[in-house]
């Protein structure tokens, strides 16, 4: 090849580029590639960058992409180095398939067998069904018929309302009625009474009243309870659990017995009381756990142990409950903690170490803190609801989250109360602050600015909204949030997880099975006021 082809081959190169006047190293490292090839192979190269173009369409006689000759080098490379099949290796082929053949031969002859199988139990059990429909049918028609009046007459011996006495049967539906979900006295009543007239055809003359179910069920409490005591003085030891409620000016005490159930095999538990205290300190538990294991007829000293949550009066070393009642009996009854808690005192000692002690322990302040921050995102776009009488502006959270929606096209869910007392709402909140904070901010200086404009604007509720708004743009508090979340994820919610044996569900070991506890209100949001049974 002489020395104008090899012009013309680098002009070739050189009009690829729409700046012919600047060039780069891709370039530069081209040329020294062709510089560099052997004289026998030039005439290879020039016939490699003729011909390895695209034939026709929008990139017609441009190279082919990197992508395309990679995938030609690839084709070449497996059928150029390829062995030829040998006559042995294609025997060796063809008895491998022989023998895949017989295989799923096999295979597809057994599925026949059980498919025929299959059909004959059909046969059979259809036959079978209609047989047992021709025996139901037979007695049936040989049966004597119930006349309506002799229906309605064993209906009312049942029922007896008009002699104003019970059979136990009525008494047991009534109470079994009651205790479904959260179904009240009034509407046991009033479920008793449309059994009862769907049964007869008419409502009846004279029904039960509240006050008659009222006893039925005390009455048939009473029962229940004086059995289980008896088991438990049957018992070589028993515990107890006990747990008070302050709702208002009253203070409910719940006590239980623990012990083991000789006749089922399984350890029981049973509430005996749920009753009012004048106190809720230590020495008013001690003495009202004494006055009743005393008198359920008990022996004091079986009282093995404890089981208590971890408030101060009720499991402190020095002062508590249990240690004044083995002082007051002579016993050495021990202490089981609830798990849950004891995590609930970890994390309140864990925030207070790491964000510092707050100066009101269970409401709002405008101290520099995450659960102010946290307490105020709340109050801000959930605190207002359409019955509070004085909500600023008349503005509820339905219309923040009307506007957030408006302005933004954000949709968010209701903003969990937190609670120092139940850590797990904190957490809950502080997630759904930090998937809210790029909108909060966004939302805030938009609102805070249309606030300023009005003249009415309650002094306070503007306040908020600003410090909320400092707030938001607070690095070192929002960073403490993050941390707060984080170490719930690494340490709190697994460790809770397998307290509760990852079960999220409550429930309740009877009968030898797990029953599901029926739904009702958090602890937090029980009544002040519950009727004694």
């Amino acid at each position: 090849m002489d020395e104008n082809q090899l012009e013309m081959i680098l002009n070739t190169i050189q009009s690829q580029s729409p700046n012919s006047t600047i060039r780069n190293n891709q370039r530069d490292n081209l040329i020294l590639i062709i510089q560099q090839l052997p004289d026998d192979q030039l005439l290879s190269a020039a016939h490699l960058i003729s011909t390895m173009r695209y034939p026709k369409g929008p990139n017609k006689g441009k190279i082919y992409s990197p992508y395309l000759q990679k995938k030609a080098y690839e084709s070449i490379t497996q059928s150029l180095y390829k062995h030829p099949p040998t006559y042995k290796s294609l025997q060796e082929s063809n008895t491998k398939l022989k023998a895949d053949f017989k295989k799923l031969h096999r295979q597809n002859q057994t599925l026949i067998r059980k498919t025929q199988s299959l059909g004959v139990q059909n046969r059979h059990l259809r036959n079978q069904k209609s047989s047992h429909i021709s025996q139901i049918r037979s007695l049936v028609r040989c049966s004597h018929q119930i006349s309506d009046a002799t229906f309605q007459k064993k209906i009312k011996s049942i029922f007896e309302v008009n002699k104003r006495s019970y059979t136990s049967n009525t008494v047991w539906l009534a109470t079994s009625i009651s205790q479904v979900g959260q179904v009240s006295l009034h509407s046991t009543v009033e479920c008793m009474k449309l059994i009862y007239e769907f049964l007869i055809g008419e409502p009846p003359q004279n029904w039960i009243s509240i006050s008659t179910l009222r006893t039925w069920h005390q009455n048939v409490s009473e029962l229940h309870v004086n059995a289980q005591i008896c088991q438990v003085a049957n018992a070589s030891v028993f515990g107890i659990m006990v747990d008070e409620s302050t709702r208002g000016e009253t203070k409910n005490f719940v006590m239980c017995y623990q012990f083991w159930d000789q006749k089922n095999q399984t350890p029981a538990v049973v509430i005996t009381r749920l009753q009012d205290i004048q106190k809720c300190n230590a020495e008013t538990v001690c003495d009202t756990v004494i006055e009743n294991i005393k008198q359920d007829g008990l022996d004091l000293t079986k009282c093995a142990l404890w089981t208590t949550d971890n408030t101060a009066y009720m499991s402190g070393d020095k002062g508590g409950a249990i240690t004044l009642f083995n002082k007051k009996t002579g016993l050495k009854s021990l202490r089981i903690g609830c798990g849950l808690h004891i995590i609930q005192i970890v994390l309140n000692h864990f925030e207070l170490a790491a964000f510092g002690k707050l100066s009101n322990g269970t409401g709002f302040s405008k101290k520099s803190h995450p659960y102010n921050l946290l307490y105020l995102a709340w109050n801000l776009h959930d605190g207002y609801n359409a019955s509070d009488k004085d909500k600023p502006l008349n503005i509820n959270s339905q219309i923040i989250k009307n506007l957030y929606d408006g302005l933004l096209g954000f949709h968010y869910n209701q903003y969990q109360l937190p609670l120092r007392s139940r850590w797990g709402y904190e957490l809950q909140t502080a997630k759904q602050y930090l998937n809210r904070h790029a909108a909060h901010i966004e939302f805030t200086n938009w609102f805070i600015e249309k606030l300023e404009n009005r003249k009415t604007t309650p002094k306070t509720y503007l306040e908020n909204w600003r410090l909320f708004k400092t707030w938001l743009v607070d690095p070192k508090l929002n960073i403490q949030v993050k941390c707060l979340v984080n170490f719930a994820e690494h340490f709190y919610e697994p460790l809770v997880q397998f307290m509760v044996k990852q079960d999220p569900i409550p429930r309740l070991y009877q009968n030898d099975q797990l029953i599901t506890l029926p739904p009702g209100r958090r602890a937090h949001e029980m009544p002040d006021k519950n009727m004694a049974l």
